[in-house]
């Protein structure tokens, strides 16, 4: 972080917001809570030149689009993943064509407007669902937020989550039996 750089009013748009966080995860009770190992370093740090430098990303190229499919047609989950409409790190159009790969899983319901609670478009959903058995995935866009979507849109991100979670999504009726009632909330 540059701490050359004047706090702006919106503390979403602040550089700095890492800061925080970081004080936070090295709080001795919080180290301990996530069972962080004795020998790991002094201090945890957002940006690690030691992590950077030795990071070999041959797994991150591995698709996990058989996983996503497993969770909702051989475990009957629903899994919500969402990315920010403007996200230029995972954009909007890659989670769509990788939705679509998921074997046993097909799209139902396309491109459904989603709005929030005071009626302002939010964004779009889309929803799958396996060929048999109870689960679904649904695919939801974020309507003006980046690849942090809570960080950009926080109201829309909660209201996205929750409505998820209560089966409110636009374009499908309440959570019904045949559909299956464990979540999983996938952040994209």
């Amino acid at each position: 972080c540059n701490a050359s750089l004047a706090a702006p009013e919106d503390p979403l748009d602040d550089p700095c917001v890492e800061d925080s966080i970081t004080r936070y995860l090295n709080k001795p009770e919080v180290r301990a809570a996530l069972g962080v190992a004795p020998q790991a370093p002094a201090k945890w740090e957002a940006c690690s030149t030691e992590v950077n430098n030795n990071y070999e990303c041959g797994d991150s190229l591995v698709s996990v689009v058989e996983v996503y499919a497993r969770l909702v047609r051989d475990r009957g989950l629903r899994v919500l993943v969402f990315s920010g409409d403007v996200d230029g790190v995972v954009p909007t159009l890659a989670s769509r064509r990788w939705m679509r790969e998921m074997q046993g899983v097909t799209l139902n319901e396309t491109w459904k407007p989603w709005r929030t609670e005071d009626g302002q478009l939010a964004g779009y959903t889309e929803r799958f669902l396996p060929a048999a058995g109870k689960g679904e995935a649904v695919f939801a866009t974020v309507r003006n937020a980046g690849h942090m979507v809570p960080r950009y849109q926080p109201q829309r991100a909660w209201e996205l989550a929750t409505r998820f979670l209560a089966g409110d999504l636009p374009g499908r009726d309440p959570v019904r039996e045949d559909v299956g009632s464990e979540e999983v909330v996938v952040l994209l």
